[in-house]
């Protein structure tokens, strides 16, 4: 702004310019002055002390302004003047606040979405001590109409800062934020709406953010989001489940933690969840929400409550074990260190001699399977062996094989944590009814060197193996009747497998 002056030999020529201070170039030259600049009210009384002439803001601007000589149009028995906001044509975030340090009375504001100042759209009282700061979301066309005024009946001077930033992405349940198990994410509700969102465990009256989990794990369990630390206002917490144009209440909270919120809920592992950060009384600030997941253990996640597989039967398959969510062993069986490891237990006893296999249909991260023998079906970890054979090995794995003895306790141990899966056991047990084959027989037995075989229909092939699995004896028949020379054996049990026409029988053989 400058004053010029008109006189033959000097116009045009700056006299005074002021720049935070008047400069005065040359104040005794006589002329005629032209004022050039932009003038526009600074105090009360003038056209903004009704709406209906708000002075217009935009993103950036900072005014100053008095209500000392202002009317009262409403609100508080206080008098106030008016600005108004037009968004540039996008969604923003727009600010108005007289915390800058030139006000100098007990100051409050409103937003109202016209002149009417019916529908207040936000509101604040003493946001930074005695002063107010109000943020609302502007849709970028509408006109808001901003109040200053002061609480009760204060009046005074005041500076008025407007700033502008991009609007809350998860504002709406259609920008929800995805969070995972184990997550701790922080955030804020200022600048958020109040939604339109079910009652879902406590009122919704205030701004609120939105969050989802996609829990896919496949393990039930349980969810916690706790608010209960890091979180400066008056929280509540929703927790929906459905879509979001038709959202399913799961539960809510308010002030499980003086004034902080915490839920838990059981999840199925196969749905995904709505969260809704909001408050009381119209609060607004930062948070911090915590997400723990706890999937529900197997049955048979502990040795007592094993599986006891032969009162099911033979081939026996447990379907989809929720093996990630198995907990780790209390104690170790003897040559085996399960320290750490985590899986499921089942158990059984052979009605006679034979075989059982155990196998995970689904491998996935760590996976092991081994048998023990047990002093009965009543076993800890720590009353188990290992059994001692080839194909059971205390070592990673994906299935294990044993010969078994009748009335002999078993106990197999599965672990598998990187994946759910089938876990297949199966079994032959080597009673006569079970596993002979009609028309053959053996003899002596025990023996102390040869065995005697005998078939009505042809002896393909014979096997004897001892029981670390390992084979001994490996013979190629093709006759109804030979001999099997066992004398160079050591003394004790071993397995023999005879086929016949393509039928497999297996039978214990004494060697003395």
């Amino acid at each position: 702004v400058y004053w010029v002056v008109t006189s033959s030999s000097s116009i045009g020529n700056p006299t005074a310019l002021f720049d935070a201070g008047w400069a005065y170039f040359d104040p005794l030259l006589d002329g005629v002055y032209i004022w050039e600049g932009n003038c526009e009210p600074i105090g009360g009384g003038g056209n903004y002390d009704d709406c209906s002439g708000a002075i217009a803001l935009a993103c950036g601007d900072s005014v100053v302004g008095e209500t000392l000589t202002a009317t009262d149009s409403g609100g508080n028995a206080a008098p106030d003047v008016f600005y108004k906001f037009t968004g540039s044509g996008t969604s923003q975030l727009v600010t108005i606040s007289l915390c800058g340090g030139g006000t100098d009375y007990d100051s409050l504001l409103r937003v109202f979405d016209d002149c009417d100042l019916l529908n207040e759209l936000a509101f604040n009282d003493d946001s930074c001590g005695l002063q107010s700061e109000v943020t609302f979301v502007s849709d970028g066309t509408s006109t808001y109409y901003i109040m200053v005024e002061g609480f009760g009946s204060a009046s005074g001077n005041f500076s008025l800062d407007v700033t502008c930033e991009d609007p809350l992405p998860n504002d709406d349940c259609s920008g929800a934020i995805a969070v995972n198990c184990g997550d701790s994410v922080t955030g804020s509700n200022v600048g958020a709406t109040i939604d339109n969102a079910p009652t879902c465990g406590t009122p919704i009256t205030s701004p609120g953010v939105w969050y989802s989990l996609d829990d896919n794990s496949g393990l039930p369990g349980d969810i916690t989001l706790s608010l209960c630390n890091g979180t400066d206002f008056d929280s509540k917490i929703s927790v929906y489940s459905g879509t979001c144009p038709a959202l399913v209440c799961v539960g809510g909270n308010d002030d499980a933690c003086g004034l902080q919120s915490e839920i838990t809920f059981a999840s199925d592992g196969n749905t995904k969840y709505y969260i809704l950060i909001h408050s009381f009384g119209g609060a607004t600030g930062n948070f911090t929400m915590d997400v723990t997941c706890t999937p529900t253990p197997p049955p048979n996640d502990m040795i007592v409550n094993s599986i006891d597989v032969d009162e099911i039967g033979f081939p026996y398959t447990d379907p989809s074990v929720a093996m990630p969510a198995a907990t780790t062993e209390d104690g170790n069986p003897v040559n085996c260190d399960l320290t750490g490891a985590n899986g499921v237990w089942y158990n059984f006893v052979p009605a006679g001699d034979g075989t059982a296999t155990a196998m995970i249909v689904t491998p996935g991260g760590a996976s092991s399977v081994t048998f023990y023998t047990a002093p009965d079906e009543n076993a800890v970890e720590t009353d188990l062996t290992l059994v001692p054979q080839q194909s059971n090995q205390c070592a990673p794995g994906t299935s294990a094989s044993i010969f078994t003895l009748g009335g002999q306790a078993y106990y197999v141990f599965v672990m598998n944590t990187g994946a759910i899966t089938d876990i297949v056991i199966d079994g032959t047990n080597l009673g006569v009814s079970d596993n002979t084959i009609a028309g053959f027989s053996y003899y002596p037995n025990p023996t102390n060197g040869i065995l005697n075989l005998k078939s009505v229909d042809n002896i393909e092939h014979v096997s004897i193996y001892n029981l670390l699995g390992q084979l001994v004896v490996d013979n190629r028949v093709n006759a109804t009747a030979s001999q099997v020379d066992i004398s160079g054996l050591s003394t004790g049990t071993y397995l023999m497998k005879v086929t016949v026409n393509g039928e497999t029988g297996t039978y214990k053989v004494l060697k003395q």
